[in-house]
């Protein structure tokens, strides 16, 4: 039997953290005085400061960080006799709780539920009194948190001044007899084709020795099928029991991803019955699935019931800021604007929304969850024991929804200003300056320094070459700087990945290969504003650009904080606090025995040579030229570093009619035009230095052109990306994850549908480009043609369905806005299952006389639906031509 402690509380700000010393707690302490709260909620709900609960607000004033809550209830009388607990299922940050003036105790953790026996404290004669002091910093130093609230805390995505404490989700009092569930765990194994089994691991505490009936039914949810009813006798003992049960499954359905099957769901009831007379009953939802991970060969493999898939999918930001006030109805919309968007899996970023209602929704849309816990970027030494708690208390969370796929334990876990960095980086300086000419003079004629003689691999010989012709009229890139290089970065680096150091020169040297002028291009910044958004402190311009240059100053400024996302430098964060957890991660799903969850260690850390995780790839945001250097990908021996890719993405504004919504613009519309940026950097997150490269505002006489300028480049960029790892796919890429899906406020970010759900241009292009089937080419056209020249590009068709199609017709044409095509081709084609295939060539003499902008049109003719895509090719016109009709 459950009661609700919900409803309106007492409230008071603590600001110099007396209430203990004035004893908040005691039962007849005068809390008159105090303002009033609504529970379950956010302390930015106050009713002092917010009269409307609307999610569009800014709200600089809270009650944080430190709050007291005070409540009285009377227990209802059926209770007497009962076990009793008080449970907290939610609650930002630290937590501590009193009860008639006795403490009962502490929590520290905010997604997951706590509890206190209170059966021998509580009073059935008069009212009883609840005391809650919860504390929620606003953290001094953000690379060296002490709580653990992810992105709800520290984000470039997020409210700048929000602070989510509270207590935001339901507090209740729940009445059993001498035994009650802590935990259920179940977990499924597939048999054969039409059998499966489910071991379910009931942990119950009991109060006594004694003997119980659990009762047991397993039901169909959302189908037809049969029931298995079992009745036990089980003995236990006083205190925690653990009780192993497998249960076989005739006639099994699984459950599958929307693009691969049903999503069938089962029912689980368990009922514990004492003499006779229920002590708790629970229910739970599973699904029979299996899902697991493969690393050793080509790239990451991900199976779900033994079906090899190729994942499409976004990063997922908190649902609101205030997650109390997200309903079913809102994570239902959101998932199935992620289902309708072609995607088959969600990454929630570095936080975990409010389950069980998000992954609810998963569960019965069919997309799976790659579930980041908590943990943003770097974290205090402090934070080990309560990480390693908070991830076991994760998986009992999540682990029995078929939608949770993927554990990781940490979002980009850089940490700043380590011992001994400083020493290490002028040292690596000094080499860097002088140590290869030093080393020379003192060995003159010596062998060893001369790079020509090392006998590197014929793939990276070629690259040598090219190399060398790049940079043959560049004097101050010779061979004795780049061996000098090396070691300063050897000697900043230990422990290696390397192979060896010649591979690792030639790393350096394959990534010189495109170009070094991008660094000279207008509104590149050399020196920081702000360290997390300057493009210098940004690394996969190594794996995505080429770029020499921008690459070596990168090294030359993060390497004495230690900010790289390489399995290269050793910290805290990546090494000790991550470890742990998968160790905690392991012990708890035991992936290997299972195949009940994948563990990722962190998310971010890319490798160099060896080691690492996923890329996270920003080129054409934080550097301007991506879409040149798609090619490269075709023939770089480190593509293996693409294994999967989970982050990549550009700023676009929402549109108009959102805009107008902001806070700020809702109480000063002259702010919209001329765009006011200074408050949209201060409060919305607006990263004006990044997208004035490719839309600025004075260059648009209308703020709606503005706005299509930033939300065309956001579209063509995840286009570019979704494109170029497609074709990856399986070498060695295992799945695409766009950067990001949703807005959690007000805000300019990565997003491809803004706060208020509303579509921006590249959710329609992410949803064409994520199609299971799709046509695409592989060298993305160039900003523009000269007549008489050759456009050359390769066709191909992906198919991540496991589903063959035969005889099927691709037409291909180039075209202006009206008149006649100028190429025109049709394929009749046969598409294997779960394939990546290159159709052929498109060769065609662009016409002189025929200039403007043309579009390429792909046009694949599937048996329920037709998919398109194109490009756009612009003729620009020669000096002396005049254009021919058409």
């Amino acid at each position: 039997m459950i009661q609700k402690l919900d409803g309106t509380w007492k409230v008071i700000k603590d600001e110099n953290n007396q209430g203990e010393v004035q004893k908040f707690f005691n039962t007849e302490y005068d809390d008159s005085t105090w303002d009033k709260i609504k529970v379950p909620g956010h302390w930015q709900a106050n009713e002092k400061y917010i009269t409307d609960l609307s999610k569009d607000g800014i709200y600089n004033d809270y009650g944080g960080p430190i709050v007291w809550y005070r409540t009285n209830f009377i227990p209802p009388s059926e209770f007497k006799n009962k076990i009793i607990r008080l449970r907290f299922n939610g609650v930002f940050y630290l937590t501590s709780v009193w009860l008639n003036g006795e403490k009962l105790g502490e929590n520290e953790g905010y997604f997951f539920p706590f509890e206190f026996d209170i059966s021998d404290k509580i009073d059935f004669e008069k009212e009883n009194s609840i005391a809650v002091k919860v504390t929620c910093e606003d953290e001094k130093n953000m690379w060296n948190k002490k709580q653990i609230t992810g992105v709800l805390s520290h984000w470039d995505a997020s409210d700048p001044v929000t602070n989510p404490g509270g207590i935001w989700k339901s507090v209740e009092l729940i009445s059993t007899d001498q035994a009650y569930f802590k935990n259920i765990k179940i977990i499924p194994k597939i048999l054969s084709e039409k059998k499966a089994k489910i071991k379910v691991i009931y942990i119950i505490e009991s109060k006594k020795d004694l003997e119980i009936n659990l009762k047991i039914k397993v039901s169909p949810k959302n189908f037809e099928g049969k029931n298995i009813n079992l009745d036990l006798t089980k003995k236990l003992v006083i205190g925690t029991n653990t009780i192993y049960e497998e249960i076989e499954i005739d006639d099994a359905k699984l459950w599958w991803t929307w693009d691969h099957g049903a999503q069938n769901l089962y029912t689980l009831k368990s009922q514990i019955l004492i003499q006779n007379g229920e002590s708790e009953s629970l229910e739970n939802t599973f699904g029979i699935r299996e899902i697991y991970m493969t690393t050793k060969q080509k790239g990451w493999k991900i199976f779900l019931n033994g079906r090899r898939i190729f994942i499409r999918g976004n990063n997922y930001a908190p649902c609101d800021m205030r997650l109390a006030y997200c309903t079913p109805k809102d994570y239902k919309k959101d998932i199935q604007l992620i289902k309708d968007c072609n995607m088959n899996m969600i990454r929630v970023h570095a936080h975990l929304d409010n389950e069980p209602l998000f992954h609810n929704a998963c569960d019965e849309l069919g997309v799976l969850v790659w579930q980041d816990l908590p943990f943003q970027w770097g974290y205090s030494k402090k934070i080990l024991e309560p990480a390693k708690k908070q991830a076991k208390k994760a998986v009992e969370l999540l682990q029995n929804h078929p939608s949770q796929a993927i554990y990781c334990t940490h979002n980009e876990p850089f940490e700043l200003l380590g011992k001994l960095k400083i020493p290490l980086f002028l040292i690596g300086l000094i080499f860097l300056l002088f140590g290869v000419n030093l080393i020379i003079t003192l060995f003159p004629g010596s062998s060893v320094f001369n790079i020509s003689t090392w006998q590197f691999s014929t793939t990276t010989r070629e690259f040598l070459d090219l190399g060398r012709d790049i940079f043959k009229d560049i004097p101050f890139i010779t061979k004795p700087v780049l061996l000098g290089i090396a070691i300063a970065l050897l000697l900043q680096m230990p422990p290696l990945n390397f192979v060896n150091e010649k591979e690792a020169i030639g790393v350096f040297l394959i990534f010189s290969i495109p170009t070094i002028l991008d660094f000279f291009l207008p509104e590149m910044t050399l020196i920081p504003g702000v360290l997390e958004t300057n493009p210098l402190f940004h690394t996969d311009t190594i794996l995505t650009m080429g770029n020499l240059i921008e690459f070596l100053l990168f090294c030359v400024l993060t390497l004495p904080v230690n900010a790289l996302p390489w399995n290269i430098v050793r910290n805290f964060n990546k090494d000790k606090l991550d470890s742990e957890m998968v160790k905690v991660l392991e012990m708890e799903l035991e992936p290997e025995k299972n195949h009940n969850g994948i563990i990722v260690k962190n998310s971010g850390i890319a490798g160099l040579i060896r080691g690492g995780t996923d890329l996270h790839s920003y080129c054409g945001y934080y550097w301007p030229t991506a879409p040149r250097y798609r090619a490269a990908y075709k023939f770089l021996t480190s593509r293996r570093k693409v294994r999967f890719v989970t982050e990549f993405g550009a700023q676009a504004f929402p549109n108009l009619e959102s805009l107008q919504k902001f806070p700020c613009f809702k109480d000063n519309p002259e702010d919209l035009f001329p765009l006011n940026t200074a408050i949209l950097i201060k409060y919305h997150r607006y990263q004006q230095m990044f997208v004035r490269n490719y839309a600025k505002e004075e260059n648009f006489k209308t703020l709606e052109e503005f706005i299509q300028a930033t939300q065309d480049y956001q579209a063509e960029i995840a286009k570019f990306h979704i494109e170029l790892f497609r074709f990856l796919k399986y070498d060695h890429c295992g799945g695409v994850i766009h950067f990001l899906f949703n807005d959690c406020f007000p805000g300019i970010t990565w997003s491809i549908v803004d706060y208020w759900r509303e579509p921006k241009k590249a959710y329609y292009v992410v949803k064409n480009c994520f199609e299971p089937v799709y046509p695409f080419i592989m060298k993305w056209p160039n900003k523009n043609y000269t007549q008489g020249k050759r456009f050359k590009t390769e066709l191909y068709v992906t198919n991540d369905l496991h589903q063959e199609f035969n005889d099927i017709k691709l037409t291909v044409d180039i075209s202006p806005s009206s008149g006649k095509a100028i190429f025109q081709n049709e394929y009749n084609i046969n598409i294997d299952k779960d394939s990546l295939i290159k159709i052929g060539e498109i060769n065609v003499l662009l016409p002189k006389g025929r200039s403007g902008r043309y579009k390429l049109n792909l046009k694949l003719h599937l048996p329920d639906k037709i998919v398109y895509n194109e490009y756009e090719i612009i003729i620009k016109p020669s000096f002396f031509s005049i254009n021919l009709p058409i």
